[in-house]
């Protein structure tokens, strides 16, 4: 999780790697919490890490500060029910968007190809 300047921006790492102090690793115990309910966790509660952050410059939110967030946990067959279903909204809505963008190209390529003559669109849509 980001903890500097932007904080709670969250990705689930499912390689090794190093992050520098601009981040809180967290390293979730599988029988006591699901990482994606975390993540889905730390989404939806922005504001309340940004409430515990300090700084002129940027916020940042410190790691003994973080860890003083309480977070509610449901039992871990709950949690994974949450995600599940967060997961699922999540990616209609993505997919949603990219059809949307999608579209939005299409409209912009086919407005510049009728209005400028390079296709016509004579008998398009006539019985």
């Amino acid at each position: 999780m980001t903890s500097r300047a932007t904080i709670g921006e969250v990705v689930i790492n499912t390689v090794p790697m190093a992050t520098n102090q601009g981040f809180i690793n967290v390293v979730c115990d599988e029988r006591v919490v699901f990482n994606e309910f975390l993540a889905f966790w730390i989404q939806n509660n922005k504001d309340v890490l940004v409430a515990r952050s300090h700084g002129v410059t940027f916020k940042e939110i410190t790691k003994p500060n973080f860890k003083l967030v309480p977070i509610l946990l449901p039992p871990l067959p709950e949690q994974r029910a949450i995600a599940r279903v967060l997961r699922n909204v999540q990616a209609t809505r993505e997919a949603r968007q990219r059809e949307a963008s999608l579209l939005d190209e299409l409209f912009r390529s086919l407005l510049e190809e009728l209005m400028t003559g390079r296709v016509s669109a004579v008998g398009v849509g006539e019985p």
